[in-house]
């Protein structure tokens, strides 16, 4: 009773001591001291810098417990409104009006608002203290103002300068992004002081006289012997405003060179680092220069200047990225970012693990004292393990009947999910009749799901088929970059319209894996499209290197992260990032657990090597490297393989004078591809990459079929088709695309490259030979029908032009030989160009058809003399780019005859050809008679018989509209004349 009754009186005791003290804290907070801060920033309040110096000059005002501090925010956006005449009389207007009876104690503020205090500030502010954080080597003191306070915050311009030529002393050229507000011209003048002392050594691009796309697109082509120096970039030379952190954001993303800064807040967004200004610092000052104020000691501030220094920082992940060495850096400098070492992440599980041995050594001998209780207890248990195992038996039973009944009901989902996206993607499409945008948005919806339920069943089948030990795995040695760049090349296309760049740093020279490739490509898709789903923009990032017997692949990129309460369950069934990402973005939580146990079935391992929530993560995987064993096993595969093709005859229905190009990386490949055809009498040409194939192809013009590889080293087999059809189109050359994946997107992306078939490998004789074969005849088919017409275009050659030629070139015999000469020459040219086109090619370039077109043109002028004028106005870019053959003459033809020559003054008829972006447009326009109906001229029928044009327009436009889809467009007003045109790709 005594022990609990001198409890209770100690409880009562503590009780009234905690009142008393609540008591004294509201006394003492409701006798502090108001002071009114009013902090004025020159900028936007998107500008990073503000929220730094504000937290600056709070933290250390909330230090002092006499006084409460009141703030108020004045962001005047200075950069944007600074041209702008009678700015300032308006916020010093609206300055007064606010603060006439809220009068501050302090302000608090930056040099560039200077003008306005200084012509304001005893109308506005009198007396009141300013401080003023201001520029080392800019605007000097207001004098007579004994109330202003000044922090000299330095910028230290020709200290980055120096720090760039420490790093990298081989630098030629620097790029100084500065944008063009009144702010920013005083610092350009001050960089260009700097510039006189390295008038030798380095150029200087100021970019202040750049508008902002302009800065982007120098950036981005920036050498490699330069480097980018970020000041500010507030406005451009149009005079658009921008936010810092976005123009780090893009430049950084673009750019291929270190970007320096000189401010610390942008670090982490892309840039290297460098000598920058810390704003919380500063603000810091600031508050200090408020606290001596209201303790009488604003003497000693006004003799000692408050001065903030620099510091030097760098991002540990950007100096990895350029391969910078850390000693190269100046000594005493910060590096943030830092990887976090294998001891610092799981010192806490070693220490752990000790502590976990220790208990059980302990337990090890409490279990060996009350070894005969237990011996006892087992025999009162065998009756019970009895019944229990039964019930084991049960439940292994119906989980089996569980693992059964999932795998066939997905099996059996799998068919009708492909019949609803299939017919879902078609009525989008609009094929099956005109849809709202309403119906479109909500068929978008509908094929979402299906894809997603999709990915959802091909999952569960995977994670059937590993607890049943089911997968087979084919081994074999695997060249990591070529898959890489390959998987890389698939969601390049997938992620057209996103702000995101995917980014391969692999060395050539990397050691191939022993691994299974079907079930790597599978690993690298659920990465890269879990980077690609988290990531709204920015860079995702795919690098191996070599570990001992390992080669180690990452996948890095700047989404979402992961939080930290999730880290350690990412590789269980079923677990995502958090609630609120399952909810936001969806998803079954399997792809990572299929992944880790694929893995782990090809003798590797998976884990998360960094996340940070907001900033990104980096999964990372190793593989064993492949050995050499795998050789001996291939030649027995191969002598099986060409024995069989020696034994099978296929039957062959493209004659034997066809000349093949295989390209493919693996000799054993080609061995397969050279017998297979040689025995059906084809030519065969090699090639070992993609750039030694397109070097071949441009060298030979008898290639007749392209069987293409698309996992190759240095570049993709889909980079090399796109690089092939800028030279030829799918008719000139066919390419058959050879790929060990056949899912949707990996076709999308081989139609997209060009392709016109494509080959699952491994691949059957027949099946290849059949698929070369239908190739081969379009391409026959295709190629007599351009025969056809170009006989049919050089049979338009009217007998009356070539007589009326003629007989002016024979009147000029007798008057003019060096004319009629010149006149000959004109005709030889006229019907070499004709007859000489290449029927086995749909195009002639621009040249070729121009040169046809001003022969024609000048006999023609020599005919009808001073009635008839024709002048060119041709972009000398275009000349080399193709067109189809007899499409400007045509025009120029009927023009002439149709337009000008019907009309006794006859007239002039001018002919343009220019480039514009991407595209190519042709004018034929003429001041002649004009055309009534202009809709019958382009139509089969009456109207088309009755012109009597030659080729014809209507002719023109079909091959227009069918080479390229375009339409030829005509203009015609009755005397005025006749417009017509076409546009055609570049």
């Amino acid at each position: 009773m005594k022990n609990k009754f001198c409890r209770i009186c100690t409880m009562i005791f503590l009780i009234f001591l905690l009142a008393i003290s609540n008591m004294y804290k509201v006394a003492f907070a409701e006798s502090k001291i108001e002071k009114h801060i009013l902090i004025l920033h020159a900028f936007a309040p998107e500008y990073p810098i503000h929220m730094q110096y504000n937290k600056g000059i709070k933290d250390k005002l909330e230090q002092n417990k006499k006084y409460k501090f009141i703030y108020s925010y004045e962001y005047l956006d200075f950069a944007r409104h600074s041209k702008e005449k009678g700015y300032f009389d308006n916020i010093a207007q609206y300055l007064k009006l606010k603060y006439k009876n809220y009068k501050p104690d302090f302000i608090v503020t930056q040099a560039n608002l200077l003008p306005l205090l200084e012509k304001y500030d005893k109308e506005i502010f009198s007396g009141v203290p300013v401080i003023i954080t201001k520029d080392n080597n800019g605007l000097q003191e207001i004098k007579g103002h004994s109330n202003y306070f000044f922090i000299e915050q330095s910028t230290e311009a020709e200290k980055n300068i120096q720090l760039i030529l420490q790093i990298k002393p081989l630098t030629k050229k620097i790029y100084i992004v500065i944008g063009d507000s009144a702010d920013e011209r005083i610092f350009v003048e001050r960089f260009k002081d700097v510039e006189k002392k390295y008038i030798d050594k380095i150029q200087f691009v100021f970019m202040n006289t750049f508008s902002y796309n302009q800065m982007i697109e120098a950036v981005k082509k920036a050498e490699d012997d330069s480097a980018v120096l970020y000041f500010r970039w507030l406005t451009d030379i149009e005079g658009k405003s921008f936010i810092p952190e976005e123009v780090i954001n893009d430049i950084c993303k673009v750019s291929k060179v270190p970007v320096y800064g000189t401010d610390a807040q942008f670090l982490g967004s892309g840039i290297l680092g460098g000598y920058v200004k810390e704003q919380q610092v500063a603000g810091q000052v600031a508050a200090d220069i408020i606290i001596k104020i209201l303790e009488g000691k604003e003497s000693t501030v006004h003799k000692e200047i408050a001065s903030v220094s620099n510091v030097y920082e760098f991002d540990w992940r950007q100096l990895k990225r350029f391969g910078i060495d850390e000693s190269k850096l100046p000594q005493g400098s910060e590096i943030k970012y830092r990887e976090v070492s294998i001891w610092e992440q799981y010192w806490g599980y070693i220490c752990a693990g000790f502590v976990l041995i220790i208990l059980q050594t302990m337990l090890i001998l409490g279990l060996m004292i009350n070894r005969k209780k237990r011996k006892s207890a087992e025999k009162e248990l065998i009756i019970s393990n009895s019944s229990l195992q039964k019930l084991t038996e049960k439940l292994i039973s119906i989980d089996k009947m569980k693992d059964e009944f999932l795998s066939n009901t997905s099996h059996e989902l799998q068919t009708p999910l492909n019949g609803i996206i299939n017919i879902t993607e078609t009525l989008t499409e609009g094929n099956h009749g005109t849809i709202n945008q309403r119906q479109r948005d909500e068929l978008q919806v509908i094929l979402a799901l299906s894809k997603r339920l999709s990915s959802l069943v091909k999952d569960i089948i995977d994670v059937e088929r590993i607890k049943r030990n089911e997968i087979q795995f084919n081994f074999q040695t695997i060249n990591i970059k070529s898959l890489c760049d390959m998987v890389s090349g698939v969601f390049k296309h997938l992620i057209i319209g996103k702000d995101i760049d995917i980014i391969l740093d692999i060395p050539e020279d990397i050691p191939p894996v022993f691994a299974d490739e079907n079930r790597l490509i599978q690993v690298l898709y659920n990465l890269l499209g879990n980077s690609v789903k988290f990531t709204e923009r920015g860079i995702i990032t795919i690098s191996a290197v070599e570990e001992n017997e390992f080669i180690k692949v990452s996948v890095e990129d700047t989404g979402i992260g992961i939080s930290e309460d999730v880290q350690g369950k990412l590789f269980n069934a079923f677990t995502q990032g958090g609630e609120d990402i399952q909810s936001q973005y969806g998803g079954s939580g399997l792809g990572l657990y299929v992944t880790q146990k694929l893995l782990e079935l090809m003798k590797g391992e998976i884990f998360l090597q960094w996340s940070e929530f907001g900033k990104g993560s980096c999964f990372s995987f190793i593989l064993p490297k492949s050995n050499e064993i795998l050789e001996d096993i291939k030649r027995e595969v191969l002598e099986v393989i060409e024995a069989e093709i020696n034994v099978k005859e296929i039957e062959n229905k493209i004659s034997s004078d066809f000349v093949a190009l295989a390209v493919d990386d693996e000799p054993t490949n080609l061995r397969i591809l050279k017998s297979l055809l040689r025995s059906k009498g084809y030519e065969i040409l090699t090639a070992s990459n993609g750039k030694e194939a397109i070097e071949i192809i441009r060298s030979r013009q008898d290639i007749d079929i392209v069987l293409m590889d698309v996992m190759m080293p240095g570049i993709s087999g889909y980079e090399a088709c796109e690089r092939v059809r800028e030279y030829y189109s799918i008719y000139d050359l066919p390419i058959l695309m050879l790929t060990v994946r056949d899912t949707p997107e990996d076709v999308a992306t081989a139609f997209e490259a060009g392709a016109n078939d494509f080959v699952v490998k491994p691949f059957v004789a027949k099946e290849l030979l059949a698929r070369i074969s239908n190739l081969l005849l379009l391409k026959k088919s295709v190629h007599e029908a351009l025969k056809n017409e170009m006989a049919f275009l050089q049979a338009q050659i009217k007998p009356h032009f070539l007589f009326n030629a003629l007989s002016t070139i024979m009147s000029f015999c007798f008057t003019d030989g060096e004319k009629a000469a010149e006149l000959l020459s004109y005709l030889s040219q006229y019907l070499h160009k004709s007859f000489n086109i290449d029927s086995t090619s749909a195009t002639v370039t621009f040249e070729s058809e121009l040169q046809l077109t001003a022969a024609y043109a000048e006999i023609e002028k020599a005919r009808f003399g001073d009635r008839l004028s024709v002048k060119f106005d041709i972009d000398e870019n275009v000349k080399k780019h193709s067109t189809l053959p007899l499409t400007i003459q045509p025009l120029v033809e009927n023009s002439i005859r149709h337009g000008l020559m019907k009309r006794e003054s006859g007239g002039t008829v001018k002919i343009q050809v220019k480039v514009e972006e991407d595209m190519i447009k042709v004018f034929v326009e003429d001041d002649g008679m004009g055309i009534e109906n202009t809709e019958g001229i382009l139509k089969e029928g009456e109207a088309l018989k009755s012109t009597e044009t030659g080729v014809g327009l209507t002719n023109i436009r079909r091959r227009l509209m069918n080479y390229y889809g375009t339409e030829l467009c005509l203009y015609s007003k009755k005397d005025e004349g006749t417009k017509i045109w076409f546009t055609i790709p570049k």
